[in-house]
Parts: structure tokens; C-alpha cells; sequence
């Protein structure tokens, strides 16, 4: 029925109101994904036929399939673990100005502190600046695709993804320096 008419007839008091027959179709398929004439699965699952992955061309169909893909998602994600910490290290390795502030406090015993503020920047307009920002993209677009990849339901991926992470935490995570500022207040 067009819209027109349907709004008609709510307007004439019309006690049962007739449906959109599009405005379901809209909703169910909004709400779930469609592939292949059949509903996506939306719970977790450990199938691998027919298994969609982030474009509508790449589907998995075999064993062997899924097996690559879990090889090159736990690589991604270990990529991304990794990305993380190399653009902390280039972070601290790019910082251009630092500035000490100290100001005085009070202190025990009515004795006077002197508490030191560091303040570290570096240019908007630079090289250093310029490749963090595109790595900070390359890095959103990369955790995009893993939560859209976990977001299959698809029990093989999905441990692809959480292996990946945690090994690449594991091994890239452990030679951060943890640096602690003796005046710093909040640890």
C-alpha cells in the first residue's frame, strides 16, 4: 500500500491499521545481515561453509579456507597489537620540546615542596606528526576490521582474532618501559 494511503487510513480512525509490507522488509533486514538467501547467523557458531568475511566477495567455503583466514586474522591482529607499541616507541622517540614547570607546595611539618610538571610536545606541522597520524589511521581501520571480523559469530575467527591480540601483546607488549614520575601524584 503507498505511503499516502497508509497514512490515510490512520487519519479516517481506521481500527486496525494496515502494515507497510516494506517497512518490514526494511527492519528484518537492517537488523540481520542477509547472505546467500539465508539469515547470518547472530550467535556463535563453528561453521565453515558459506562464512562471509568483511566484503561481499570473500566468503569462506572450505576447511582449508578457514584455516588461511585464521592464519592471516591472528597475523592481523598480532600486526595490530604490534602497531600499538611501535607508535608509543616513535611517540617517545619524536617528542621536539620538553618544558619543566616547578611550582611550590605545601608540605609535612610545614616545610616547603617543590613539585615539578614535564611537558612534552612536538610541532603540528611535521614529518613526526604527519606519520603518526597516519598510522593512527591505518591502526583505527585495522581494530575496525577485527571487530567487524568478530562480529561473524564465527567461533574460528573469532579465536583468530583473540589469539592474535594476545600473542601480540605477549610479544611486543613486554619491552615497554614503564616509567613512573616520583612527583606525579595519581599512580
Amino acid at each position: 500500500m503507498p505511503h499516502s494511503q497508509h497514512m490515510d487510513h490512520k487519519m479516517n480512525g481506521s481500527a486496525t491499521p494496515t502494515p507497510d509490507p516494506h517497512a518490514h522488509h526494511h527492519t528484518t533486514a537492517s537488523l540481520e545481515h542477509m547472505h546467500d538467501g539465508g539469515m547470518m547467523d547472530m550467535t556463535f557458531h563453528f561453521g565453515y561453509k558459506k562464512v562471509p568475511l568483511l566484503f561481499s566477495g570473500l566468503i569462506i567455503n572450505s576447511a582449508r579456507e578457514m584455516a588461511g583466514a585464521f592464519v592471516a586474522i591472528f597475523l592481523l591482529a598480532m600486526f595490530y597489537e604490534g602497531l600499538k607499541i611501535a607508535r608509543e616507541n616513535l611517540l617517545r622517540k619524536s617528542q621536539v620540546s620538553i618544558r619543566y614547570n616547578s611550582m611550590p607546595v605545601p608540605g609535612p611539618n610545614g616545610t616547603v615542596l617543590m613539585e615539578m610538571h614535564k611537558t612534552v610536545g612536538q610541532q603540528m606541522v611535521s614529518f613526526p606528526h604527519l606519520f603518526q597520524t597516519v598510522l593512527h589511521i591505518v591502526q583505527v581501520v585495522v581494530s575496525y576490521f577485527l571487530m567487524l571480523i568478530f562480529m561473524t559469530y564465527n567461533g574460528y575467527l573469532c579465536i583468530a582474532v583473540a589469539a592474535g591480540a594476545g600473542t601480540g601483546y605477549f610479544l611486543f607488549s613486554w619491552k615497554k618501559a614503564v616509567v613512573l614520575d616520583i612527583t606525579e601524584h595519581c599512580h
